[in-house]
């Protein structure tokens, strides 16, 4: 923290003394409508319209509802008949859907209008889940857990709203589901005849399980994937899905693009690549960051390490990943996922954050505790490059950089908050110093431009959120409170107000602002010294400033707005120079306007617009401490810059670079030109043969000495051939006769070697080969497995597609139901976002 320790003791006094005297926020026209009803902690927040009036809460398997936007709440228990508890709530595509799944698991209810509430139930079959479509309000997935004939756990569809009678058998044997793009459907189960065969379903390993896509949700598939591949995930535009290698007992991963549209046997094999291997890395969890901008990021969590992923990137079309960032910190637990210390910045395209471990301490042996060399990464060309955060101008810390805590953190800290309608601000949790330092030293750091340069914004650790446009900033203390603090100047000035008359331990605060005039706040978490959970909705509506002006003369002295130039390389982001015209820091408006961006055209091409070009191509630094691209395979097979067989002359050498995916740079700085380069002499093979004896000028003229020949079998010479009697010609002819059947043969052996050498280089660089020689190569020779190690699959959607609650994926056989009620993601794959973090509210919005 920026003041010594020993102030911390006056800090806690000070902060209880305005919180006592500090004025009533309701004075100031701010509402704090907050209920404090609940009888346990609130473990689930939804919003039944978008207008966000409608809202129901979920607390220890009672439902609450307000109808005036969260200001009151009442129990609805009494209108849904034989209430046996509800352990989830999931929304439908349409206003007021809403479907409430009973503690029972035999039941659930279903309301279209918020005021009435239809029972259901499923007979003997225990509802493991329900799955609405996203955008037909009509279709919904239903998973049950049922023993007629054999236990096994079934998908059905039903086009009528869930109504009781309408579901209707797509598949039994059904380990995961979800909906893809229209009407497609993805699910996990087995073959038709490990159906028929009887056999538990909970005896079939995950190699025997495989993905199985349908256009129409019916029983006819459109495709079926070879055995082994076990888990999928449905999330922008991509369908990512895990295949169990069996000779590594670790997962890989497969992608194809866009399923809707593509051809489905288009399934290919994700490539991980490191100097010259490609490899199928072994790991036990793949967690899918980011793919909103053409580029797919995974951090691909190291074996046997709890907290240490790789962060690889990819193009979305190809899946050929690069290793983008060593040592990512990431929870690699996929039982009790926390988190992935990777953040996408809203709002500018190719920014994003990230924390490593610093890799010579890494590999120290032994390691010393990594939570004391945690450092944050900043890239501004979407993971092209990677530098380190700049410390605040008025910083006293020497030589030291800016840290922050992430989501790998959970719940104990404020995550790095950036808005794509608030583009360039960004507020994180941190402290300075050469790597991370406690918890209890952090502050809170602000920046105006992406990253690239902070400033300080508020001292210890707190909740913050931003409303629409960055007009108002709103903070209250992660410590028990019962004041929050708010500035319209972006953090310049801050008044403080009591918001009530109990202090509370925050655990949630969002924005849910339904427009830009009336920034409203959704506050949750616990009233101290009791396990009463509270929801409180902040409203400024009757508390704004005026509304800003003089958006066309934005960068003016009289207008409200500016004129915001990225701070990275003479402005350009991505080999474009554009503004964006936003609200000023300082002034004290709401802002009604989307930020927009102001296109001035591509920039000349500079570093930032590069980055090394895969495979041996790696980072390092120069002697002048630049970042370049250096060849970690030199003189190993496969270098790229090796020259060709055969070169005579010169030949084009590749620099090593690679414009980012996405840049639209021109002219400049051309790197990823390739280098004229002379071939190497031939001296040195020419100087290999036996060499001649030098003769002196005299003998030279007179009695030439011949020079002997390299070949193996002497050469025949006309001038000292004699004929033996008897045995049809000369010796020599016999022995050329077997000369030329040895170089027959020795060039078959080279030409066999050739071809062996040119498939292998073929198998590890060109997937459709591989898969080839896998598919018709019989397994003795090492076929029959590369065809089905790891599919990765394109589409659109997002959300969790487990059908079993149990970490496990299925129902255990000892127990009567499922023994969670715990909605993420299961398996080898994790769509990450901070709702998946353990312990955390789900709330939909």
């Amino acid at each position: 923290m920026r003041f010594a320790a020993h102030y911390s003791l006056l800090f806690v006094a000070l902060c209880c003394i305005l919180s006592v005297h500090a004025e009533s926020c309701n004075d100031m026209g701010i509402s704090t409508s907050i209920t404090t009803i609940f009888d346990s902690e609130i473990t689930q927040v939804l919003f039944a319209t978008q207008d966000l009036q409608v809202v129901y809460v979920l607390s220890d398997s009672i439902v609450y509802q307000s109808k005036d936007g969260g200001v009151t709440f009442n129990s609805i228990e009494n209108q849904m008949s034989n209430y046996t508890g509800v352990y989830f709530m999931e929304k439908g595509a349409a206003d007021n859907i809403v479907y409430f799944l009973g503690s029972d698991y035999m039941s659930y209810w279903f309301t279209r209008e918020g005021d009435t509430f239809k029972l259901h139930s499923s007979d003997d079959a225990y509802i493991l889940s329900l799955i609405p479509h996203p955008s037909d309000a009509n279709l919904v997935l239903r998973s049950v857990f049922d023993c007629t004939p054999v236990c096994s756990t079934k998908l059905e569809v039903s086009v009528s709203q869930a109504t009781e009678n309408s579901w209707t058998l797509v598949r039994d044997y059904v380990y995961e589901a979800n909906w893809g793009e229209g009407h497609q459907l993805f699910l996990i189960s087995v073959s038709d005849e490990i159906i028929e065969s009887g056999e538990s379903m909970y005896n079939v390993g995950i190699e025997d399980r495989r993905l199985f896509i349908a256009e129409d949700f019916s029983e006819s598939f459109d495709y079926i994937s070879p055995p082994g591949l076990y888990s999928f995930l449905y999330t922008g535009d991509v369908l990512y899905a895990a295949k169990y290698d069996n000779q590594t007992a670790h997962s890989d991963i497969f992608l194809l693009y866009d399923p809707a549209s593509s051809s489905l046997n288009d399934i290919v094999q994700a490539e991980f690549h490191s100097n010259t291997q490609v490899q199928h890395v072994d790991s036990d969890l793949y967690v899918i960051l980011d793919n909103t901008e053409g580029i797919s990021f995974l951090a691909v969590c190291m074996p046997n390490e709890t907290m240490t992923a790789n962060l690889f990137q990819s193009d979305l079309l190809n899946g050929q990943y690069y290793q983008s960032l060593p040592y990512q910190r990431t929870s690699c637990d996929g039982r009790n996922f926390v988190g992935s210390d990777f953040q996408t910045i809203f709002g500018m395209n190719g920014v994003y954050m990230a924390n490593n471990y610093n890799s010579t301490k890494f590999n120290t042996v032994p390691r010393p505790n990594m939570d004391d060399y945690i450092q944050s990464e900043v890239t501004f060309n979407k993971g092209g490059t990677w530098q380190h955060l700049s410390v605040p101008e008025d910083s006293t810390c020497t030589g030291c950089n800016l840290h922050l805590f992430s989501n790998a953190d959970g719940s104990v800290v404020s995550h790095i908050l950036s808005d794509a309608e608030s583009v360039g601000l960004v507020i994180a949790t941190g402290n300075e110093g050469i790597y991370r330092g406690p918890l209890g030293e952090a502050d809170v750091y602000l920046s105006r431009n992406g990253g690239y340069s902070w400033e300080y914004l508020k001292e210890g650790l707190q909740k913050y959120a931003i409303s629409n446009h960055g007009s108002l900033f709103l903070t209250t203390t992660m410590a028990s409170t019962s004041t929050m603090s708010f500035s319209w100047t972006q953090g310049t000035e801050w008044t403080t107000c009591s918001m009530y008359d109990s202090l509370l331990d925050i655990q949630t605060l969002e924005t849910i602002s339904e427009s830009s005039d009336n920034p409203k706040f959704l506050i949750i978490g616990v009233v101290e010294g009791s396990e009463n959970g509270f929801i409180g909705i902040i409203d400024f509506e009757d508390a704004t400033p005026r509304v800003c002006d003089g958006q066309e003369d934005a960068g003016s002295e009289t207008s409200d707005y500016e004129l915001f130039t990225p701070e990275t390389e003479n402005g350009c982001l991505l080999g474009e120079r554009k503004s964006y015209i936003r609200r000023k820091q300082n002034v004290e408006c709401i802002s009604r306007t989307q930020e927009y961006s102001n296109p001035q055209g591509s920039c000349e091409c500079q570093r930032i617009d590069y980055t090394c070009a895969g495979n041996c191509w790696q980072e390092a630094l120069s002697g002048d401490g630049s970042i370049i691209c250096v060849n970690a395979c030199a003189g190993e097979e496969g270098d790229p810059e090796a020259p060709p067989t055969n070169c005579t002359g010169t030949y084009m050498k590749p620099s090593g670079y690679t414009l980012v995916s996405g840049d639209s740079c021109v002219d400049g700085l051309q790197l990823d030109a390739p280098i004229e380069t002379s071939c190497p002499s031939n001296e040195l093979e020419s100087s290999s043969a036996t060499p001649a004896p030098i003769a002196s000028s005299s003998e030279s003229s007179s009695s030439p000495i011949p020079i002997p020949s390299t070949n193996p079998s002497p050469s025949p010479s006309t001038s000292n051939t004699t004929t033996t009697p008897g045995t049809g010609g000369s010796p020599d002819e016999g022995m050329s006769i077997f000369l030329i059947i040895g170089i027959i043969v020795a060039i078959i052996i080279i030409a066999v070697i050739a071809f062996i050498v040119l498939i292998a280089i073929l198998y590890k660089t060109n997937p459709k080969v591989r898969g080839l020689l896998n598919t018709y190569l019989p397994k003795s020779m090492g076929g029959g497995s590369g065809d089905t190690k790891l599919y990765s699959v394109l589409g659109n959607g997002d959300g969790t597609n487990s059908l079993f609650m149990d970490d496990d994926m299925f129902v255990d056989e000892n127990i009567d139901v499922p023994v969670s009620s715990d909605n993420t993601a299961l398996g080898s794959l994790l769509d990450f976002d901070d709702d998946d973090a353990e312990g955390a509210i789900d709330i939909q919005l």
